[in-house]
């Protein structure tokens, strides 16, 4: 009894060595140029919310990164993405000056609680 026929050769076709270090450095090449973009990664975004989110011994690194950030030009971009995602949180836009001005009252009081 024979089976189902497909000229005798039955492993699927694969790439070869040479294509398969090609593809991997084409995805090198393009994860290496996203690095070298002046945008926040969106997995850096959230990233950075959820440590802000947990209360853990993360916290103290998510303070450096921040304090790091704010050192350079990255800072107005990520305050940018984060008023981004709190505005698809605000009902109305209404409140969003009013939240704004309110967390820079905010900012201010904590700001004469630094050392």
């Amino acid at each position: 009894m024979e089976g189902i026929s497909r000229g005798g050769d039955l492993t699927p076709q694969q790439p070869s060595v040479d294509e398969n270090i090609d593809k991997a450095n084409q995805m090198l090449d393009e994860y290496g140029e996203s690095l070298s973009r002046k945008e926040i990664p969106m997995w850096v975004v959230d990233l950075i919310i959820s440590i802000l989110k947990e209360e853990s011994f993360m916290d103290k690194i998510a303070a450096r990164a921040i304090e790091e950030i704010q050192k350079t030009e990255l800072d107005d971009q990520l305050y940018k993405i984060i008023a981004d995602v709190v505005k698809e949180q605000i009902p109305g836009e209404h409140f969003e000056p009013i939240i704004g001005t309110a967390l820079i009252g905010v900012g201010e009081e904590l700001r004469k609680t630094e050392k």
